[in-house]
């Protein structure tokens, strides 16, 4: 994912993890040309770099990191959906369901509708409910106005978590035509419910699908293809109550238990070179250097003083200072106004 300040800023001359989802290179060279995604891939290649341990949340997001940082520790870690979806109770009705963000180039939107548009003409009832927000709504809109196929087409938005549930117990089959995907939560998330997918084969969206335990592969940028392995799935109930079942299964690997142990993992592999690096007679200098400095440090700066030297006095004007034992107070000069001597005879 685009690191934050904080991530781009990584200590030096300690043990640190990163976590990388996927890097933004490749889509921003896509989208706004070579001069910036050299810039954004420049930042994200340092970041790595400076970490001395690094998890993955895909093969593809790990190949990445060995690429560009040969000879790291990689931990295999990835990303965990909400335990109550394994528990949903499925109802399918007969639309297609696209969850996720509203981008049309990242997630593939423009394929996604050109899909339907194929569909239609074969079936003109067929319904697409697209949840989800993002910067794109309105293009999305306009384009399914292009296609003839807005009356097919409903954006819900946002959803809630209950909202998110309902349409996971009532959706045909879930699409999901991305260009890009660092690892697909989505995709994980409509496996956990039993919801059949039809997905695009990029990325991390192979290994997470699963297919064909988990969902159906399409190759990307293929309406055709999409649209045809959309309508056979929904032709085929108990194709889809079988994939349900086996991509529920294949799903087991996302839960939250299974994730969190691996991530606990990570982090005490993190703890271990952290107490390596104590044991090194570098590390040693240093922290024996910050245990000795740190607590001695006083409460104010003023204070600070070295042995043999004096104590350091306050500035004269300051709120502490006081003047000198026995010196007379200094006369202030009178200034105009309140404090000016009243004129003669007044």
């Amino acid at each position: 994912a685009w690191p934050s300040s904080k991530a781009v800023f990584l200590p030096h001359g300690r043990p640190t993890g990163v976590t990388v989802h996927h890097v933004s290179e490749p889509t921003a060279k896509h989208r706004w040309g070579s001069l910036l995604s050299s810039v954004l891939g420049r930042v994200e290649r340092n970041m790595m770099r400076r970490a001395s341990r690094a998890s993955a949340t895909s093969l593809s997001s790990r190949e990445v990191i060995e690429r560009v940082a040969p000879g790291m520790p990689i931990d295999m870690v990835g990303a965990g959906v909400p335990e109550e979806l394994f528990e949903i109770q499925r109802r399918p009705g007969n639309f297609f369901l696209y969850f996720g963000r509203l981008d049309v180039f990242h997630k593939g939107l423009d394929t996604l509708l050109e899909a339907v548009a194929i569909m239609v003409r074969e079936r003109p009832d067929i319904e697409l409910k697209v949840a989800g927000r993002g910067k794109d709504a309105e293009r999305v809109l306009a384009l399914a106005k292009d296609l003839g196929i807005e009356r097919n087409v409903t954006l819900l938005g946002a959803v809630s978590d209950e909202e998110r549930n309902a349409l996971l117990v009532e959706a045909a089959v879930q699409l999901m035509p991305s260009r890009f995907e660092g690892f697909g939560l989505a995709a994980a998330e409509a496996m956990a419910a039993g919801v059949p997918l039809v997905a695009a084969a990029v990325g991390s969206l192979p290994e997470v699908v699963d297919a064909p335990r988990g969902g159906v592969l399409v190759p990307p940028q293929d309406p055709a293809a999409l649209a045809a392995a959309a309508l056979k799935l929904l032709d085929d109930p108990y194709g889809r109550s079988t994939l349900s079942i086996t991509a529920r299964e294949s799903a087991r690997r996302f839960s939250w238990a299974a994730v969190a142990d691996a991530h606990l993992a990570f982090i005490n592999n993190i703890a271990s070179g952290v107490r390596a690096f104590r044991s090194c007679l570098l590390g040693k200098l240093v922290v024996g250097v910050i245990g000795a400095v740190v607590p001695a440090l006083p409460a104010h700066p003023a204070t600070l003083s070295t042995p043999g030297a004096r104590p350091a006095s306050p500035r004269r004007g300051s709120r502490r200072w006081r003047a000198p034992s026995g010196t007379p107070p200094a006369r202030r000069p009178p200034r105009q106004g309140r404090d000016a001597p009243a004129p003669a005879g007044s």
